[in-house]
């Protein structure tokens, strides 16, 4: 079929045959994938049962609004690690002094359905608002679409991708966008929007020499402090088993969760 110039429409089945009029065979098809192009990005619904879609991307405002500078997505190549070990991040309540030198003022992790939310705040030192503190809310819509917002110096959206590549790798992709204080966006707009991306990439890179180098976590040993890995572990296996059973996946996971021995994010009444 390569050679013969065989035409294939979106739904998988050939559709033409530029030296045949009669009946097209019903064999004549390929697996197809429903497709979406969203935030500078294109995206596939990779299903092992062929079910459509069940859930919607995550909205990305800010991809089009003109007061908003975008950048280009950083590839940053595989890493050799589950995309699971990339989620546990959003509960690691404990990773963020060692790793990143970052002072955490409050912390919880909120579980919905398909999404999986990380609500912080804490010391930083470029990113800060005028209280000194960097608040995030990074979200998590399915296994490997993150979306993080930052309240500091200026607002900034942060994308990062991930995507399983074949058995243990795991492909990563990250962007960053910045809002502008300016209408069009000044040289220090500019400025800070390079900064925020460079300050953001900084911070990942150093998440990514503890992924490069450790070895496969299958199980781990936890303490109540260090943050609820077993809700999102949880959480994280009903995009990995059929889909008839995410919904209880999701009744075990779902809630606002709190680290022992930390204090709760601003307007929400946390409960381990």
């Amino acid at each position: 079929m390569p050679y013969h110039s065989w035409r294939f429409g979106p739904d998988g089945k050939c559709d033409h045959i530029p030296y045949f009029d009669g009946p097209i065979p019903p064999a004549a098809k390929v697996r197809s994938y429903p497709v979406e192009e969203r935030f500078g990005c294109v995206f596939a619904w990779h299903d092992p049962e062929q079910g459509a879609p069940d859930y919607e991307l995550p909205s990305v405002p800010e991809w089009d609004d003109p007061q908003w500078i975008k950048g280009e997505y950083d590839d940053l190549g595989t890493l050799p690690v589950h995309p699971q070990e990339v989620i546990d991040n959003l509960v690691d309540t404990r990773h963020f002094g060692p790793i990143h030198g970052q002072h955490l003022a409050y912390f919880d992790s909120v579980f919905d359905g398909v999404r999986g939310t990380q609500i912080s705040g804490g010391g930083h030192e470029t990113m800060t608002s005028e209280d000194g503190v960097l608040n995030v809310e990074a979200t998590y819509t399915g296994p490997g679409i993150l979306i993080a917002r930052y309240s500091g110096e200026t607002e900034a959206a942060q994308i990062i991708l991930h995507t399983p590549k074949e058995d243990g790798i795991t492909q990563v992709w990250h962007g960053i966008l910045t809002r502008a204080r300016t209408s069009p966006p000044s040289p220090e707009d500019l400025t800070l929007r390079d900064g925020y991306h460079a300050a953001g990439l900084s911070a990942f890179s150093q998440d990514f020499a503890i992924w490069k180098t450790k070895g496969p976590a299958f199980q781990i040993l936890r303490v109540p402090t260090d943050g609820p890995f077993h809700r999102s572990r949880t959480w994280y296996r009903q995009f990995y088993s059929p889909r008839s059973d995410a919904a209880d996946f999701q009744r075990r996971a779902n809630g606002v969760h709190h680290t022992s021995g930390m204090a709760a994010a601003p307007d929400l009444q946390a409960a381990e």
